[in-house]
C-alpha cells in the first residue's frame, strides 16, 4: 500500500503540477502483462480417406505420403518484436541528473533508490483538480529521483527537477501561487488529500512549502511536506513522505542538500553548442586590438556576471537560450581602464527580441545593483550610427568611488555584441567608439 500510494498519490498529483505532460514515465508506468496468443490452426474441409500404411524401406524409413489439403486460411507469421532503443540523456538532462544527490553526497542514513530522466507522465487529475501549468510545454528537460531512510523505510523523499528559461520558471512560480489554493481535495481514485496553506520559504531564489495528508483508505494515511523551489531557471519539487507524521521533520538535511546542488550556471553551459562556442572565442577582442599596455584578465564560456542584468532586468530580455555565450575582461593597469565584452549567439528568430530587450534594459536612468553600486545612465543613443545597436553612457558610484563609462549593445547577424568600457575619469568618446568599432570589425572578419 505504501509504495503504491507514494507513486500515484504523490508523484502524479503533486510533482506533476509543474511538469505534467502526456505519456508514461519510467517510474510511474505500470507494465502490462501480455499473454502469448494461441497458435493459429488452419480450418480445412473434413476429408475422409482410406488410411495408407507406411512403407518400410530396407535402408531407412520413409514417411507415408498424404495428399496436402489446401486450408481455408493461411497462418500469419508472428512478427519478431523490435526492442525500443533507449535514448541517452540530452545535455540538459545530464546537467540536471548531475544536480541530484547521490549515494556519495547524501547525508548519513539515506540511500538513493532511483534517478531517471522524466519524459512523460500518466494523464490524470492533479492537485486541487487544476490543469497543469500552461507553460509546461516550454520545459527544456526534467529528471526525477527517490531517496529512502535506511533505518526507517517508511520515510522517503521524492524529487523532480525541471529546467526552463528563467522567465518561464518565474511564471511557473507565479502560477502556482495563484492556482494552488484548495485545503482539501479528493482524487479520481478516491484518495483524499488534506493540504495546509502554502507558505513562502527562504529557500533558493523563491519557494513555497505546504504540509499534506493523503487518506488512502479507512486505515491508511500518509503524511508529507511538499516544497516548490526555484533557483534560476530550475524548478525543484520535493516531497517528503511517511506513514509516521513525526518522521517528516527528519528529512530537512536531504532537502537542504538537494537545494544546495542546484546550479543554474551548469544548466546554462548545457545549452551551449561547442562548435558555436568555439567560433565566438575566435571573434573576441584581443588585448592588442585595444592598444598597448592592455592585458586579458579573464575569459570563459559562461556569461560574465556584470552582463547578467542591467537596470534589474535581463540584458537581452526574454530571448531564448543562447547557442553560444562567451566573455572576456581586459585591463590597462597603469590607467585603470577596463573593457568587458560579451558575445552571444542566438537562434535567428530570437535576435530581434534580444535587441529589443537590451534597448529596454538601458532606459531606467538610475539603478542600484546587488553589490550596492549606484548607476546613473544617460539616454540611449544609436551605436556607431546604426539602427541595430544602442550605446549608453553612465557613471557608477561604489561607496563614493565613482567610475565613468559606456555600454554598447549591437546586433551583427545572429550575434549580440555587448561591450562595456569604464575608466576613473570620463573616457574620450572617440576612444570608446574606436574600441566598439574594432570589436565589430573582428566579428565581421571572423565571419
Amino acid at each position: 500500500m505504501y509504495r503504491t500510494a507514494i507513486r500515484l498519490s504523490i508523484a502524479l498529483i503533486f510533482l506533476g503540477v509543474i511538469v505534467a505532460c502526456s505519456g508514461p514515465s519510467r517510474r510511474d508506468a505500470t507494465p502490462v502483462v501480455v499473454e502469448s496468443p494461441a497458435p493459429i490452426v488452419p480450418t480445412a474441409p473434413r476429408i475422409v480417406e482410406t488410411p495408407v500404411m507406411p512403407t518400410v524401406a530396407t535402408v531407412e524409413p520413409t514417411a507415408t505420403v498424404i495428399p496436402t489439403q489446401i486450408p481455408m486460411s493461411t497462418p500469419t507469421p508472428r512478427a519478431t518484436p523490435t526492442p525500443t532503443p533507449e535514448v541517452p540523456p540530452s545535455a540538459i538532462e545530464s546537467a540536471l541528473l548531475a544536480m541530484l544527490p547521490s549515494d556519495n553526497t547524501l547525508p548519513t542514513g539515506w540511500e538513493l533508490i532511483s534517478a531517471n530522466t522524466l519524459r512523460g507522465r500518466p494523464t490524470g487529475s492533479l492537485l486541487c483538480g487544476i490543469d497543469p501549468f500552461p507553460g509546461a510545454a516550454k520545459k527544456l528537460g526534467a529528471v526525477e529521483s527517490e531517496y529512502q531512510r535506511v533505518d526507517a523505510p517508511s520515510l522517503s523523499v521524492i524529487q523532480e527537477l525541471t529546467a526552463y528559461r528563467d522567465p518561464d520558471a518565474v511564471a511557473a512560480m507565479d502560477w502556482a501561487r495563484e492556482s494552488l489554493t484548495c485545503s482539501n481535495w479528493t482524487d479520481s481514485d478516491g484518495s483524499r488529500i488534506e493540504l495546509s496553506p502554502f507558505e513562502e520559504a527562504d529557500i533558493g531564489d523563491e519557494a513555497l512549502v505546504a504540509d499534506f495528508t493523503v487518506v488512502v483508505d479507512a486505515s491508511g494515511r500518509l503524511h508529507g511536506r511538499w516544497y516548490l523551489i526555484r533557483r534560476g531557471g530550475i524548478i525543484a519539487q520535493v516531497a517528503t513522505v511517511s506513514d509516521v507524521k513525526a518522521a517528516i521533520d527528519e528529512s530537512p538535511d536531504v532537502v537542504g542538500m538537494a537545494v544546495e546542488l542546484l546550479d543554474p550556471q551548469r544548466l546554462a553551459a548545457a545549452t551551449i553548442d561547442p562548435a558555436v562556442q568555439s567560433s565566438l572565442v575566435g571573434m573576441m577582442l584581443h588585448a592588442d586590438d585595444i592598444g598597448p599596455g592592455w592585458l586579458k584578465r579573464a575569459s570563459g564560456p559562461n556569461p560574465d556576471p556584470a552582463f547578467a542584468a542591467f537596470c534589474g532586468i535581463p540584458l537581452f530580455g526574454e530571448a531564448g537560450e543562447p547557442l553560444g555565450d562567451s566573455f572576456a575582461v581586459f585591463e590597462q593597469a597603469d590607467t585603470g581602464w577596463m573593457v568587458r565584452q560579451r558575445l552571444v549567439a542566438l537562434p535567428s528568430n530570437e535576435v530581434q527580441s534580444a535587441m529589443d530587450g537590451a534597448a529596454q534594459a538601458l532606459t531606467c536612468g538610475e539603478w542600484t545593483d546587488a553589490d550596492g553600486v549606484i548607476y546613473t545612465l544617460e539616454q540611449p543613443q544609436p551605436a556607431l550610427g546604426a539602427a541595430d545597436g544602442v550605446i549608453v553612457r553612465f557613471q557608477a558610484d561604489r561607496d563614493g568611488e565613482v567610475r565613468f563609462g559606456a555600454i554598447s549593445v549591437t546586433q551583427i547577424g545572429a550575434i549580440m555584441n555587448a561591450v562595456v568600457v569604464t575608466a576613473p575619469e570620463p573616457p574620450s568618446p572617440d576612444i570608446v567608439l574606436a574600441i566598439i568599432q574594432r570589436a565589430t570589425d573582428d566579428i565581421h572578419g571572423a565571419g
